[in-house]
């Protein structure tokens, strides 16, 4: 247990070399919070937290204490600009105050964050139509029309005309199909004399 631990001591020191550069006290304090947070994160059933010396003393910059009250220093030199990552049992709590700690693995990486939708996306360019393709797709189409039109006006000057001084002349419904064009509708009426 202990190599598996002083190993993320050594790799926290590692990612955040910062914490543990110069004489900074609360730099020393915020790298043992991230230790206890991670050996929290990593290791739930150990009840990893924070100390410190007594209530009114500030939180410890080289110890943490377990879910069993025993303590572990995790840097030697922690005053000096020179500190170096351990794994030292330190006895019992005793008298001093355990501080809880959100779990909190500071070596996970990093989620890779989804990229934004644009608010304002450009449009679709539109497809390119060559014209070679609009005529080879619209000749048969057209040349059908052709001869539908023409079938039809062969149906209507087939109609007989009204017969001479009497009635109404007939009124004749057309419809007409168009693949890809759609239905035309209309009437017809015999050409008068």
């Amino acid at each position: 247990m202990a190599a598996n631990h002083l190993g993320l001591v050594q790799q926290l020191a590692a990612k955040f070399p910062e914490l543990l550069a110069g004489v900074n006290d609360d730099a020393r304090r915020e790298f043992t919070r991230r230790v206890a947070q991670t050996l929290k994160a990593r290791f739930p059933a150990e009840g990893w937290a924070h100390k410190r010396a007594s209530a009114t003393r500030p939180p410890s910059k080289d110890a943490i204490v377990d879910g069993a009250a025993d303590m572990v220093d995790i840097l030697t030199g922690a005053a000096t600009d020179h500190p170096v990552p351990c794994w030292r049992d330190a006895g019992p709590l005793g008298g001093q105050v355990r501080i809880e700690v959100p779990a909190k693995d500071w070596l996970a990486a990093a989620p890779v964050p989804e990229p934004e939708p644009d608010p304002d996306p450009e449009p679709e360019p539109a497809p390119v139509c060559k014209a070679d393709d609009v005529v080879r797709v619209l000749t048969p189409v057209l040349a059908d029309l052709a001869a539908r039109l023409a079938a039809l006006e062969a149906a209507v000057r087939a109609i007989p005309a009204p017969a001479p001084g009497g009635g109404v002349p007939p009124v004749y419904d057309v419809s007409i199909s168009v693949p890809y064009l759609g239905t035309a509708k209309g009437t017809a009426t015999p050409k008068q004399g």
